[in-house]
This record gives C-alpha cells, sequence and structure tokens, in this order.
C-alpha cells in the first residue's frame, strides 16, 4: 500500500518541523507549507489524503484555506484536521461550519492527534451540500449558516466574526429561519411561531425581515422573500481563492 500523504499547513517552523517529523516517523508521506497561500498551492498540486491546518497566520488564515480547499471539485473531498491554538466555541463552529472535519487544539497530545487521523483516513466522510452550509453544533448551543452565527444561549448574533445587535423578536426570527436549513418558511408559520402573533395578517413580520435585512448589510438579501408563501434563508460560500504563490 503507498504511503499516506499528509499536508501540514501552520506559520509555526517548530509545529512543522516536530509534528513533520513525527508523521514520518509513523509511516506517512509528509508535505508542509509555512503560509495559507502555499498551503492553498499544495493542496492543489498533491492533492494529499489528509490536511492538518493551523487557523491563525497572516495574510490567508486557516479560515480562507479551508473555504479554497471545500469549493473546488478536485479537493473537496479532502479530510481538515484543524490543528489551532484557538479555544473559543465561536472558533470551532466556524471552521466545522466551512467545512472542518475535527478540531484539536494546542498544545496537543501526539497520540490523539495520531487517533483523530486515522479516524478520518479511515472513515467516509459523506459530506453533503446542505451540511457545509448549515450546521447546528451538538453541545455548543450555535447555529451557524456560513459566517452568521446565532448563539441560542446567550442570544446573540455574529457576523464575520462582529456581534450583530438584534431585538428578541429579530432573534427570533432569524434562529427560526436557520433551523430550517434554507427551507421556505411559510409567512403564517414564522408570525404564529416567531413573532408569536395570533393574528395572521399582521404586517409586523415584514417590518422585523427588513430591519434584518438592514443590519446583515450585503448579506440581508439571503433572506428571500417567496412571494405568496414566505421566507427563506439561503447563504452562499464565497468563490475559492486564487493564488500564484510558487513552492
Amino acid at each position: 500500500m503507498a504511503q499516506e500523504h499528509i499536508l501540514i499547513i501552520d506559520d509555526d517552523p517548530e509545529v512543522l518541523k516536530t509534528l513533520g517529523n513525527r508523521l514520518e516517523h509513523e509511516g506517512y508521506r509528509v508535505t508542509t507549507a509555512d503560509s495559507g497561500a502555499l498551503g492553498i498551492e499544495r493542496t492543489r498540486r498533491h492533492k494529499p489524503d489528509l490536511i492538518i491546518l493551523d487557523i491563525m497566520m497572516p495574510s490567508t488564515d486557516g479560515y480562507e484555506v479551508l473555504k479554497a480547499v471545500r469549493m473546488e471539485k478536485a479537493t473537496k473531498e479532502i479530510p481538515v484536521l484543524i490543528l489551532t491554538a484557538k479555544l473559543s466555541n465561536m472558533s470551532q463552529v466556524l471552521g466545522f461550519d466551512i467545512g472542518a472535519d475535527d478540531y484539536v487544539t494546542k498544545p496537543f497530545d501526539s497520540a490523539v492527534l495520531l487517533a483523530r487521523m486515522r479516524r478520518l483516513l479511515d472513515g467516509k466522510r459523506g459530506r453533503t451540500e446542505g451540511e457545509l452550509l448549515y450546521r447546528r453544533t451538538n453541545g455548543l448551543g450555535l447555529l451557524t449558516a456560513g459566517l452568521l452565527v446565532a448563539d441560542v444561549e446567550h442570544h446573540q448574533v455574529f457576523l464575520d466574526h462582529k456581534e450583530i445587535a438584534v431585538t428578541a423578536q429579530e432573534f427570533r426570527i432569524l434562529t427560526y429561519l436557520m433551523e430550517r436549513k434554507g427551507k421556505v418558511v411559510r409567512r403564517q408559520e414564522l408570525i404564529h411561531e416567531a413573532t408569536r402573533n395570533r393574528d395572521s395578517r399582521s404586517r409586523s413580520l415584514d417590518v422585523h425581515i427588513n430591519k434584518l435585512r438592514l443590519k446583515l448589510g450585503k448579506k440581508g438579501d439571503f433572506i428571500k422573500t417567496v412571494r405568496g408563501v414566505g421566507y427563506c434563508l439561503k447563504w452562499h460560500t464565497s468563490p475559492p481563492l486564487r493564488t500564484s504563490a510558487k513552492s
């Protein structure tokens, strides 16, 4: 059997050296990249069996690398294990939402990392596009759609890592749409369940939707109006990055 090929993308030379040596000792073939842009280029060139990816890198960070990997047909099925010092639930859910398969924090136990790698290499990913764009992370109480995140427990909404102030009604409407994973939600259902208004003829829903769109800025048009039916949240990922980095 050919050696399984691992690509490590990290701007820390010590991590590249130490982890690379350990993986080679375990029988893997290893390629390294010390920047996000170089990591994208080497992913395209080598099509590794698995990518170990740092998040906090200058210029092109790990999230951008992950988007590029997932958006291209030739690389989108490669398992990606995020290895980073970022500890927050927010950073984890963003990574999972974009398409990460697992998440290990630094400092890490090499035995645990190897076990996680083996699971990813042995398993079938079975990813669908819907699961990439919309995901609820078990145990974290977070709803996500692209880089839009709703913290259900703390009634907070974040877009592109920045908090957006919303009212209680707006929060209920937004999370109700996010939970429906891109499906059309009937107007009467939103009025009754999200705004808790018994009058199905009420126009207050339209007011709340318009305010939400304004608060989401350029992303506001992702709350789609389905004429005569209701509303739907349709989120799109960004196109793959282009880079001319050389190895």
